[in-house]
């Protein structure tokens, strides 16, 4: 796959994704195409690069297609001789663009959420240095996709008549998270589920509670281990 590509494109590329490896990811679509996506698996942002022609010289003949493209338009394609440079412009100002998404906005967020995602912050903070390249184990991801099942389990349970569009919204959410989690670096599966906590207890400060004492259950606390984290803290700090 990589022999496809010009080798100035390929190193720049890798540059760009080791500069943002909190915001992006690279995934790979046949032998001519790559695309850079949102880390946020909430998120269908993506930038997709496809050579058409690498025919030498100072540039190749390459299909982009951003989303989202500008500040006024979602989507745009163009295919065009480019040369790496005038890509890494491209590529920039879309990772530009994610981070103005990524900012709190006082219309679209809920600052409820926000508070509770806030105040969670001093307990998860992830001390592996590993943590913004490599997965979780694979015996961990399936103690954590376990952990996911009991939160769904949970809301269901508390699911009723007024809550029910709320609920059937957090279900979905966790769903989601749930399997990103193979897919996903350890640094990304905790902040999302770090996300999910702040919603649960929104949702219901007894859900909420029940997520947060469940991280010491033995199989959850060895997950979190391996990213630094001190289940045990986190629960005795926040539930006293």
């Amino acid at each position: 796959m990589k022999k496809n590509f010009p080798i100035e494109f390929i190193r720049t590329l890798e540059d760009i994704k080791e500069q943002n490896r909190d915001i992006i990811e690279a995934q790979f679509q046949g032998k001519d195409t790559i695309i850079l996506k949102d880390k946020d698996i909430a998120s269908n942002f993506s930038f997709t690069i496809r050579l058409v022609d690498a025919d030498g010289g100072d540039t190749s003949t390459y299909s982009l297609s951003a989303v989202p493209a500008s500040r006024e338009h979602l989507t745009e394609e163009f295919t065009f001789k480019y040369s790496v440079i005038e890509i890494k412009k491209d590529i920039d100002f879309w990772i530009h663009l994610i981070k103005e998404y990524n900012k709190p906005s006082s219309l679209f967020d809920d600052p409820i959420t926000q508070h509770y995602y806030e105040e969670l912050n001093p307990y998860f903070e992830i001390l592996d240095e590993d943590a913004d390249q490599k997965p979780f184990p694979m015996l961990q991801q399936q103690l954590l996709t376990n952990y996911y099942e009991l939160l769904i389990e949970e809301v269901i349970k508390n699911k009723d008549e007024e809550n029910a569009a709320e609920a059937d919204a957090v279900v979905i959410e966790l769903k989601q998270a749930q399997k990103a989690v193979s897919k996903s670096t350890k640094k990304t599966v905790i902040r999302t589920l770090q996300r999910n906590i702040a919603k649960l207890w929104k949702f219901s400060a007894q859900v909420g509670a029940k997520a947060i004492a469940s991280l010491t259950e033995e199989g959850v606390k060895e997950a979190l281990k391996t990213a630094g984290l001190k289940a045990a803290e986190i629960a005795m700090k926040l539930l006293g």
